[in-house]
């Protein structure tokens, strides 16, 4: 027997493959501007070793300002990560919400978490989907051609939302700032 998805479920399940997309995306860059980092701190702790303590070399004010150029972008990159999984545990909930109350069992009851402010560029995208699932959209007309609403686009460098998919979620991130 195949189950058949509802337009609704199938926008949702191509959001979250979004997600995913922009989650490993981010995850990657994020290592990659680590990596760079780690970098030019060994140069830079490399070419002081060589002066008096106390000393900097004056010709690496390039090479320090990247550094700090680099620790903003990881910075924000890490806090893009963050609100991005707790979009993924949200959609993750409503998931096994719906599963429960399909297999009739009693559902459990939500704590309420502190809720942090989304980012508005990803407002748009968990705000759609937990609306839809409280209005109880159908598949009967909700997205008329299929095609999906495209302002619920999660912007990005790629113009695809395809690709590998990582299965389950990363282990949990501290919240930004309390590294």
């Amino acid at each position: 027997m195949t189950h058949v998805l509802s337009s609704r479920d199938r926008e949702i399940q191509d959001l979250c493959g979004q997600i995913m997309h922009d989650h490993m995306r981010l995850d990657d860059e994020c290592d990659a501007l680590n990596a760079e980092m780690r970098t030019l701190q060994r140069y830079i702790k490399k070419r002081d070793s060589l002066l008096p303590p106390g000393f900097l070399d004056p010709t690496l004010y390039e090479v320090r300002s990247r550094i700090m150029t680099l620790n903003r972008a990881i910075g924000q990159h890490e806090y893009r990560l963050y609100h991005l999984e707790r979009i993924e545990m949200r959609l993750v909930k409503m998931f096994a919400k719906d599963a429960r109350a399909e297999q009739g069992m009693p559902l459990i009851k939500e704590e309420e978490e502190e809720e942090d402010p989304i980012p508005d560029e990803y407002k748009c995208c968990c705000s759609t989907v937990v609306n839809k699932k409280e209005e109880g959209i159908t598949s009967a007309g909700a997205s008329g051609s299929g095609s999906g609403n495209k302002e619920n686009v999660i912007p990005s460098d790629s113009k695809t939302s395809g690709g590998s998919k990582k299965s389950g979620l990363s282990g949990k991130r501290a919240a930004p700032g309390t590294s």
